[in-house]
């Protein structure tokens, strides 16, 4: 997918866009994920998310001053040596590092701590690969996102409830466990990050005070707005088309099908069935966080499809997409087709009244409006937009995405909300290495470790701009950025593997290039709405004993989701 997510550092950001990419196109297979008849709300009702309370902020705390407030008496003395790979750039810039590896060295003084990964510019994946596959490994924490199939990740659950000898908490209390699950295929949690992201719409409020429109609450609104927005000469949204068909269509294909959860996920019986979580799970279409509340179970979705079960040729999918054609491309930038045409930039000089973005957005916008008028040529060229046009800072602020409304919706509507930050797996060695990676992993995942290496960035050149909201719990960030991610409303996340999205089965021919040409075709009205679900519907079909083999899964898997594939 196409983010533009920013965390600390040059290195750092670049680092950020490629987890978070490999993130989120994981998670939609192996993040853990009855019908009703009642139309959507135009305001989603209020529930309870799994987001950290909002901080107090008191006056800044240096890594030093965090380090030591564990309880020194009680802490379990160690030695030896944690080798952390994560692809973030040389160590030289790695102000958040540096300030870690003090601050543990207070608590841990004959522990070393090394960062090493692949040199800069160097593709992290094939080099992770490479490190995992000796028969030794040296590394002992790793994004494991990046490599899935690796088969010695530490199962974190078994120590959620392990109390954290930094805090006297258990480590489910010093860090948020829900607001997004990981697991692998067998049903572990192998993977923890420590930031949120949530996607949102940002608006331009002096051109909307100009025009006299409101944030709109529903998609009619949104066309409503866009209009009038465009009659005064402004593009009303900047966006390109890439996240349209990776964030929109799964969020608003959410509202009409959020009930296809029932035909994939694990039943009883099921290889992959956890009595404790799905021997529980009932489908409540008012629970906004309902994935976090069953597994997903890759063969009977593919089995829900191939019995049509699942289908993309109906009337929901047809309302749809009659709804974006309202909108796209008619009122989005000039490029809109192009896949990921910068429009980040049409925002920040004032052309469009909208930006469709992610929450990593917010502290990198504030900064940018303070620095717009010092920027020289070469910064601003650095930005997209020509050292000719002239800026000028202007008030900003975002709202969710506007529900669609009508008789075949559902439910109500969500965002696409997943992890930034740092991601976490320990290679699983010896039972002594183990423990060792362990304690210095929820010494990082707690106040002590990550308010340290808040700290660090905050004092470093390159600053600190969190992805979202920090979900470990009680980390203190400066008084506006507190107050920036504190205004997020985590609304459950619609990209939970089940629903339309096309980009999925990448890999199968040219599968993904006659998908989104599909889509295209039918914004650009050479085909109907409902013809676009009916040739959607035929591709999934022709495709899906090669979709199945991709998947590396075969019809008799789909007949017996009892049994663990490949067994």
């Amino acid at each position: 997918m196409s983010h533009n997510a920013r965390i600390p550092g040059t290195a750092s950001r670049v680092m950020s866009l490629f987890v978070f990419i490999a993130l989120l196109a994981a998670c939609a297979g192996q993040a853990t994920v009855a019908p009703t008849s009642a139309p959507a709300p135009t305001q989603p009702p209020e529930t309870a998310a799994p987001v950290v309370e909002p901080t107090q902020a008191p006056e800044p705390t240096t890594a030093e001053e965090v380090a030591t407030s564990a309880p020194e008496s009680k802490i379990k003395k160690y030695k030896g040596k944690i080798v952390i790979a994560l692809p973030a750039g040389p160590i030289d810039e790695n102000a958040g590092f540096k300030a870690l590896k003090e601050a543990y060295a207070k608590v841990q003084p004959d522990v070393e701590l090394v960062w090493e990964g692949p040199s800069a510019g160097s593709d992290y994946t094939p080099w992770l690969s490479t490190q995992l596959a000796a028969g030794d490994p040296k590394v002992d924490i790793v994004p494991g996102n990046y490599v899935p199939t690796y088969g010695k990740y530490l199962n974190l659950d078994k120590y959620r409830f392990e109390t954290n000898q930094y805090t006297g908490r258990t480590w489910d209390e010093d860090l948020d466990w829900n607001f997004f699950v990981y697991k692998n295929d067998k049903g572990e949690r192998v993977m923890l990050p420590t930031e949120a992201v949530h996607i949102v719409w940002f608006y331009n409020k002096d051109i909307f005070d100009k025009v006299g429109v409101q944030p709109p609450k529903t998609w009619d609104e949104l066309v409503q707005a866009s209009e009038k927005i465009s009659a005064a000469g402004y593009v009303p949204i900047a966006v390109n088309i890439g996240k349209i068909l990776h964030w929109m269509l799964e969020v608003y294909t959410d509202q009409y099908v959020r009930d296809w959860i029932e035909y994939a996920r694990a039943q009883e019986g099921d290889y992959n069935f956890d009595p404790e979580l799905d021997g529980k799970f009932k489908f409540d279409a008012t629970d906004r966080f309902i994935e976090t509340k069953f597994t997903l179970s890759p063969v009977r979705r593919l089995g829900a499809i191939r019995d049509g079960k699942i289908r993309y040729d109906s009337p929901e999918i047809t309302e749809v997409m009659t709804n974006f054609s309202k909108v796209f491309p008619k009122y989005a930038q000039k490029d809109f087709f192009t896949l990921d045409s910068p429009d980040y930039p049409v925002f920040l000089k004032g052309e469009a009244a909208i930006l469709l973005d992610g929450t990593w957005s917010m502290p990198s916008l504030t900064r940018d409006m303070e620095n717009m008028t010092k920027w020289t040529a070469e910064e601003q060229e650095q930005k997209g937009i020509s050292a000719t046009v002239k800026l000028q800072p202007f008030n900003w602020n975002t709202f969710e995405n506007p529900a669609m409304t009508g008789p075949l919706v559902k439910y109500d509507v969500r965002s696409v909300e997943s992890a930034t930050g740092i991601y976490t797996s320990i290679v699983d060695k010896n039972p002594e290495q183990t423990e060792l990676a362990l304690d210095f992993l929820m010494f990082w995942t707690s106040k002590p470790g990550y308010q340290a290496w808040v700290d660090g960035w905050l004092q470093s050149p390159q600053g600190y701009s969190p992805g979202g909201p920090v979900m470990v719990h009680d980390v203190v960030l400066p008084d506006a950025m507190q107050a920036q991610m504190d205004s997020i409303k985590m609304m459950g996340n619609a990209e939970n593997g089940i629903n339309l999205t096309l980009l999925q089965f990448s890999g199968v021919g040219d599968l993904k290039d006659k998908q989104r040409n599909l889509f295209n075709d039918t914004l650009q009205g050479k085909i109907t709405q409902e013809e676009f679900g009916k040739q959607l519907q035929k591709l999934y079909m022709d495709n899906f004993n090669d979709i199945l083999a991709k998947s590396g899964l075969a019809n008799d898997d789909l007949d017996n989701p009892q049994r663990q594939p490949g067994k």
